[in-house]
């Protein structure tokens, strides 16, 4: 069975004026198809740029990225990227913003994917907003524009960087329990980088924990917590084992 993702000894250092930056050094993991698997670490440990060594939007130094059994030589059609910032136009309603992704992409049915824009701002719990322009949402309905952007034209693979980090402690739970839902109904592989330990126990069948730069796989923590999981979960031994674990990990010489 192919892997949904596999790298092997990802090095990447980036040139600068008065020497480099030594980023990544030998990154080396594998993702099972469906599986969500959340990658935490010190700050600057290398965990964005590995999302965009893996998106194909960053070069490597040394190793390889292989993305459903191809090789990674530059931005992958199958892959859907959510940032820490929802990055909406301004100037375009809801519906339009999702639809940018139909509209950048060749060979796509505009007329067809309008449909499918709709389920998911349904989905998304977004139905009566379709016609509202950005600033005229909140922060946590903004990110799920921009997640139903990512997910427009169906990728089996979802990247995710710090996609909750701007929003306010209660709707990230809220944001949280949403995305549970949503990758269970729609069976995407899920890279997920965060710097909250136990938001990334919640949401992980796996979470990868960094070292310091130059980043690399410190040690890859399995989660064997039944789904769904709610937030009352958290408040259990079992849930804040796990979270106690992983920041031993984190923090250990």
């Amino acid at each position: 069975m192919t892997e949904a993702i596999e790298v092997k000894g990802c090095c990447l250092t980036y040139p600068m004026k008065d020497g480099s930056i030594h980023a990544l050094e030998d990154v080396s993991f594998s993702a099972r198809e469906g599986e969500f698997i959340s990658i935490v670490g010190p700050s600057g440990c290398g965990k964005s740029t590995l999302i965009k060594v893996i998106a194909g939007l960053l070069p490597l130094t040394k190793g390889e990225v292989h993305v459903e059994g191809i090789l990674v030589k530059g931005p992958h059609p199958n892959v859907g990227i959510v940032f820490q910032n929802a990055v909406l136009l301004a100037w375009r309603r809801v519906l339009d913003n999702i639809m940018l992704q139909v509209e950048v992409r060749k060979g796509f049915d505009k007329e067809e994917y309008v449909g499918k824009a709709m389920e998911l701002i349904k989905m998304a719990g977004l139905a009566g907003f379709e016609r509202r322009f950005p600033w005229e949402l909140s922060g946590g309905m903004q990110q799920r524009v921009s997640f139903c952007r990512a997910l427009i034209h169906d990728p089996p693979l979802l990247l995710m960087d710090e996609p909750f980090g701007a929003l306010d402690a209660m709707t990230r739970d809220e944001m949280n329990v949403w995305l549970q839902k949503i990758w269970t109904e729609k069976t995407k592989t899920v890279l997920f980088v965060t710097h909250d330990i136990a938001e990334a126990v919640f949401l992980s069948d796996r979470i990868l924990i960094m070292s310091p730069r130059p980043g690399t796989v410190k040690e890859v923590l399995d989660i064997d917590l039944p789904r769904p999981r709610d937030m009352g979960m958290r408040e259990g031994v079992e849930f804040n084992q796990y979270v106690g674990k992983a920041r031993r990990i984190m923090h250990s010489g």
